[in-house]
This record gives C-alpha cells, structure tokens and sequence, in this order.
C-alpha cells in the first residue's frame, strides 16, 4: 500500500502498518482498479441466432450440455458455441 504526505510517498506491504503512517500525517493512495476491471473481463463469442429457447435446450441436449433447462438464453448460446467448437 502506499501512502503520500506531501511530495512524499512510502510504499508499504506490510498492512498492520496503516495506522502507524496516518500518525504521521500520511494518506493512503487509492490506485484505480479500472486495469483490474478491465483484465477480468471476459468476452463470450458472439454467435447470432434466430432459434427460440426450446429450440436451444434441445440443441443443448443433443450436444450433451448439462443443466440447461436453467440457463439463460445467452449463457446457453455460449455453451453450444463453445460444444461444437470442441467438436
């Protein structure tokens, strides 16, 4: 964690230290997590369809997809795209 006083800043990864520097007079340094959120972001493939539901929890069913009566339309998408990939 790093913490700033002025033109100052001290790194520290030792975090039972906090208080210690707020003594002192420093802040913390929030850091944006915007990198972070944008590195876990995961893109499923986009797959156009004009197939209903049923149609695809048959579809699903044949390609041996388990639990799909209770997925979502664009969850269950995915997955058939993903088995007939391996395929």
């Amino acid at each position: 964690m790093k913490f700033r006083k002025g033109n100052v800043i001290i790194e520290s990864d030792i975090e039972n230290n906090f208080n210690l520097f707020q003594r002192y007079g420093f802040e913390p340094v929030i850091e944006p997590v915007k990198e972070v959120a944008e590195a876990q972001k995961v893109e499923a493939p986009i797959v156009e369809t004009t197939d209903t539901l049923d149609e695809l929890k048959a579809k699903a069913k044949e390609l041996g997809i388990r639990n799909a009566h209770s997925m979502k339309e664009e969850t269950l998408i995915a997955k058939i795209a993903e088995a007939e990939e391996g395929a």
